[in-house]
């Protein structure tokens, strides 16, 4: 299993490299390609294996951007690593109760198993950022700020769960095709990014349109608050 592992390993790292800033209220979030990431590792790894690979997968991955990349607090790093862990985990302990897709060609209840591992990923690491956007002042509550983020990614999860699918039908049908996959994933990526690109617009003529109805008030004081108030979520400010 020596050479799966390192497969296993390789996807999920790559998985969490270029990522995309998904702003959630008044913080920005990063966001990668998990999903693919975690079909493509439970077909390649037995599921007992696949946790693990999460692990020295999304530390390897989290640790080289910090370094070389973007260098962000340790206490943010390990939340992370813990973070995507947990979905891996989640993921694994779902594909595997539907059915068990180690090594199996895709058919309809394989993919209908790795998809549910595609969404346990999802909603488990969408959640947890949620939570820990709540507890750090950035978003004042769960439910919504979660709501937000699976409005915003739904598209990302839909494209991710088909290009892991593809990864696994390609491997099994004809592995040449696999050569197409940079310019795909470039392409993907682009097209995710014009997306939240727009919604992020969209979000802050919303937040100044809201802002600037509350500057209309007779008292001073209430005016005075609703522009700080304004302010703070237009320009992301703490």
């Amino acid at each position: 299993h020596r050479f799966a592992i390192l497969a296993g390993v390789a996807a999920i790292s790559l998985g969490q490299l270029a990522p995309l800033r998904l702003r959630v209220g008044a913080s920005a979030v990063q966001m990668a390609w998990g999903e693919a990431a975690i079909i493509v590792a439970c077909v390649w790894l037995p599921a007992a294996l696949v946790p693990v690979s999460v692990l020295v997968g999304v530390t390897i991955a989290h640790v080289a951007r910090s370094i070389f990349m973007v260098r962000r607090p340790a206490n943010a790093v390990v939340f992370n690593i813990v973070q995507l862990t947990v979905a891996g985990c989640l993921a694994t302990a779902a594909v595997t109760a539907i059915n068990p897709s180690y090594e199996v060609r895709l058919d309809a209840h394989t993919i209908v198993a790795l998809c549910a591992g595609a969404v346990a990923w999802f909603a488990t690491s969408g959640y947890l950022v949620a939570c820990r956007l709540v507890a750090g002042g950035q978003s004042e509550k769960v439910g919504s700020t979660f709501r937000a983020m699976v409005g915003s990614r739904l598209i990302m999860l839909v494209g991710n769960m088909a290009l892991g699918l593809l990864i696994v039908w390609a491997q099994y049908t004809n592995v040449w095709f696999l050569l197409f996959l940079p310019p795909l994933l470039w392409l993907l990526h682009q097209f995710y990014g014009h997306r939240l690109r727009g919604d992020d617009e969209r979000k802050t003529w919303q937040e100044f349109a809201e802002a600037t109805r509350g500057l209309n008030r007779l008292d001073e004081r209430d005016a005075a608050s609703a522009g700080i108030t304004g302010a703070l979520s237009l320009f992301r400010a703490t």
